[in-house]
């Protein structure tokens, strides 16, 4: 599309910038060309805002118009609907470090508000109704500040958040939203600093708000039908209902009157270049309109802008292939999305470094786009933009739909028939997800290893596996009845899924190999685990790899400095697996809690770990230790039977590990749960 347009721009880009600013002279007093607008400091009295009556916007006869009136220093570097039809406008004077925000009224051409902001790294959200305009410090991203309309000193409230959230203003409802990490609630905080939950986080996996004025957010929900077992959405703002489904990978969206379009980049096999995709949505029916695709080659991009009042969105284009020597070439189109048409705007800055911001002025009805000049001294330009004038002439050219993978069913043989009714059994009995023969497949993306079926062993033998599928029983069963519950997502699907394969193989290591893994996919927790290692601890270890990824997720991850300090002073974890595997890793500290079994006087005070292993992560010291707990040994009667937890804590700074996950896992169980396997394993194993 840029080769056909290219003519067309070279011809008429001077032609059509002045012709426009010569003919809105008398509405909006200005003869300057984008290419030579410059900026000066203006010196304007922090003044009130007062409602006014409706005004009489001058019709514009040209696509767009240079706007006057608006003389600061710096970049623009936001824009925001205010009051009354106005634009709060934040510069940043890269020269002098003064940030400042500007309340702007496009149609009498004039500053009637501006606040120096104290720090370059504070950032405008927006305009409460009454005139309060709200800054965020993005450093910290805790401290708002309130400047009333009469006031050029903030009021300042201190959030109590402990991660970057993404802050969004609602001017229409009069707040702020965010969501939290955590738990996923979307919250709310009104201009006095009330602050409330708006939309309980219960339903979602995540929950991301996007900085978009139209007042929707990204999250994703588990997925017991998709490969990557989650499904991602965009949902309402303000009642939390969904609007369309995205694509499983990052995808970003943007809103015209009634449609909503995700776009994604779908890349050639060598990177240098691809397609961006369109897909179009009703929002009032949440049904499939349309999908387009704009090619592009190595060094060109597209970006979106779109507003739910308006018809159309802005498409920015740039290249770079010449930016070293001649700067960029960027060019501004306008998308119907409702017929896939493009319009050139005719605005075309060649040659240039340039940073663009636009915004759709909901009161005026017509878009006001800023361009950045990022020369020695930054300048730029303001435009207003109308682009029902435009002529959307140059058709997209038709894609089809992401479509979300799906996972395949499973053929099985008919031994394996029987091992998958077995395992719908144990799956009903305990609320987990099994995996079994070719089905293994499955959850395998994720894993960086490859699963090797037992389907295809050259030793399979149903009776042996029906006696593991028994193994696997008596395992789980030790768990508390509602521990599995806690891995199901918020409503109920996914959750704990085991594969049970005949081997893990990886090319990460040369000589490790793995009996178990542990991971995520999705709202999987997943752990994949070689069948005859069930009976004994691996997979106790496993699954204690998916308890810390559990909690972690649900309460935060553990402090790791606060780890640290339970083992000896200048100890660092190998990372060395191969090395452990043969024998050769650093071996900082000799005794373990193994090799003090060997001794005939063991030493409480020395270990502080539970084998070699445990010295190779922090993550596999823990799983040793909850491992080790979960062993079994036989008694002078010759039964076997859990090991006894006490000789365990005898050693302090074992016990000390041990009490730092207990009282770790307990916010999620609300109790230690491998004392309550012991509980339930009490004659339950066979000699």
């Amino acid at each position: 599309m840029k080769k056909r347009m290219q003519c067309l721009f070279l011809c008429s880009i001077i032609l059509l910038l002045s012709v426009a600013c010569k003919k809105q002279q008398d509405s909006y007093e200005t003869s300057k060309t984008v290419e030579t607008i410059t900026t000066s400091v203006a010196e304007t009295e922090s003044t009130t805002i007062e409602a006014t009556p409706p005004r009489t916007i001058p019709p514009m006869t040209e696509p767009f118009a240079v706007i006057d009136g608006f003389d600061a220093n710096g970049t623009i570097t936001s824009m925001c609907n205010g009051i009354n039809d106005t634009i709060v406008i934040q510069c940043l004077d890269y020269d002098t470090n003064a940030n400042s925000c500007y309340v702007f009224d496009p149609i009498e051409k004039k500053i009637i508000r501006k606040i120096a902001l104290e720090q370059t790294y504070y950032s405008v959200l927006g305009m409460f109704s009454n005139g309060t305009i709200v800054v965020v410090d993005y450093i910290t991203n805790k401290t708002l500040y309130m400047y009333s309309e009469n006031s050029d000193t903030p009021r300042e409230i201190v959030l109590d958040v402990d991660y970057d959230p993404l802050y969004q203003m609602d001017r229409h409802n009069d707040c702020i939203y965010w969501a939290e990490s955590l738990t996923g609630n979307i919250l709310k905080i009104n201009e006095s600093g009330t602050i409330s939950t708006h939309i309980p986080g219960e339903d979602f996996q995540s929950v991301n708000v996007i900085s978009s004025s139209d007042l929707v957010f990204e999250a994703s929900k588990a997925s017991e039908e998709t490969k990557s077992g989650t499904e991602i959405g965009l949902y309402s703002l303000i009642d939390g209902q969904p609007k369309v489904l995205l694509p499983e990978f990052n995808s970003i969206s943007f809103f015209t009157t009634g449609y909503c379009t995700t776009t994604y980049t779908q890349y050639t096999e060598d990177y240098c270049g691809g397609d961006t995709i369109l897909q179009v949505y009703d929002i009032n029916t949440n049904q499939k309109c349309q999908a387009y695709k704009i090619e592009f080659d190595e060094f060109e991009s597209y970006r979106f802008e779109g507003n739910s009042r308006s018809d159309y969105a802005v498409m920015m284009y740039s290249n770079y292939e010449n930016s070293e020597e001649n700067g960029e070439l960027n060019e501004i189109f306008f998308v119907d999305t409702k017929n896939g048409t493009i319009a050139d705007s005719g605005i075309e800055i060649e040659n240039k470094s340039v940073y663009l911001k636009c915004i759709y002025s909901e009161g005026i009805g017509r878009w006001l786009i800023a361009i950045n000049y990022m020369d020695e001294t930054p300048s730029f330009s303001l435009l207003m933009v109308d682009p029902t004038l435009m002529k959307f002439d140059t058709q997209m050219e038709t894609a089809e739909f992401y479509s979300h993978e799906k996972l395949e069913e499973v053929e099985f043989g008919d031994d394996f028939k029987k091992i998958r009714e077995e395992a719908d059994k144990i799956e009903e009995e305990f609320g987990v997800r099994l995996l079994v023969g070719d089905e293994v497949k499955h959850s395998e993306d994720n894993s960086l290893y490859i699963f090797k079926s037992r389907e295809d062993a050259k030793n399979f033998n149903l009776d042996h596996e029906m006696n593991r599928m028994d193994n696997l029983r008596d395992v789980l069963s030790m768990y508390p009845k509602d521990f599995f519950s806690h891995f199901k997502s918020k409503d109920g699907k996914c959750g704990l899924r085991i594969a049970i394969v005949d081997e893990l193989q990886s090319d990460s290591h040369e000589y490790f190999s793995a009996a178990g893994v542990s991971y995520t996919t999705g709202g999987w927790y997943d752990i994949a685990i070689c069948g005859h290692h069930i009976l004994g601890t691996s997979l106790h270890h496993e699954i204690w790899h998916s308890v810390e990824k559990l909690v972690g997720n649900k309460h935060g991850d553990i402090d790791k400095l606060e780890w640290m300090e339970l083992n000896p002073e200048g100890f660092e974890y190998s990372t060395d697996f191969d090395g452990y595997a043969t024998d050769s890793s650093e071996e900082q500290f000799e005794l373990t809690l193994d090799n003090v079994y060997y001794t005939i006087e063991p030493d409480y005070e020395y270990p502080y770990f539970i084998s070699d292993y445990s010295k190779v992560t922090d993550m596999e010291d823990r799983a040793t230790i909850i491992e080790r707990l979960l062993s079994t040994e036989i008694d002078e009667n010759g039964e076997e039977h859990l090991i006894d937890l006490e000789k365990i804590k005898m050693y302090p700074h074992i016990n000390a590990k041990i009490e730092f996950l207990e009282n770790w896992t307990e916010q999620e169980f609300g109790y230690s749960y491998w004392d309550k396997v012991h509980e339930n394993a009490k004659g339950r194993l066979s000699n």
